[in-house]
């Protein structure tokens, strides 16, 4: 909700149980001020000023501090045209190279990102599949002029080289 008050520990508490109760991820973008929220979250998604917003230290460390402090399985901190970082609890911090591609607009691309990785998520790939799927969606997004909805053709395009 772009921390504008419509997830509330009420409503986010009731999706994560039937997230839950349906085997399915609880995935979110929080922003600084209301990540606490989203606690125990099988994955939340950050961009860099955000993470750094919360502690000012190596990316690294704010990452695994981040997991830790949160009880998460995993997070994502994306970082523009460097890729993402992938913090897991049973796997060391891996990169996800972003996708490179002429850049018209990133407006959307976070949550075309996001968006990406819990539909993946959720068909059962794992958290590394999933941020690739998610760095591939944030491309298609960025050759755009303004926000768009990507399409599963306009991913296709890209990963094909057209």
């Amino acid at each position: 909700d772009y921390d504008k008050g419509m997830a509330t520990a009420v409503l986010l508490n009731g999706l994560r149980e039937l997230a839950a109760a349906h085997g399915k991820p609880f995935v979110g973008g929080p922003k600084p001020r209301n990540m606490r929220l989203f606690q125990g979250a099988t994955l939340l998604s950050l961009n860099k000023r955000e993470a750094m917003d919360v502690m000012r230290a190596d990316l690294n460390v704010v990452g695994q501090h981040l997991l830790n402090d949160l009880n998460l399985a995993a997070l994502v901190i994306t970082r523009g045209d460097e890729g993402a970082s992938l913090f897991q609890r049973t796997r060391a911090p891996i990169h996800l190279p972003v996708f490179p591609v002429e850049v018209y607009d990133v407006a959307g691309a976070g949550d075309t990102f996001l968006s990406a990785v819990t539909l993946a998520l959720a068909a059962g790939c794992d958290f590394e599949d999933a941020g690739r799927l998610g760095n591939l969606a944030a491309a298609a997004a960025v050759r755009h002029i303004g926000v768009v909805a990507v399409t599963p053709e306009d991913v296709l395009r890209l990963w094909n080289g057209a």
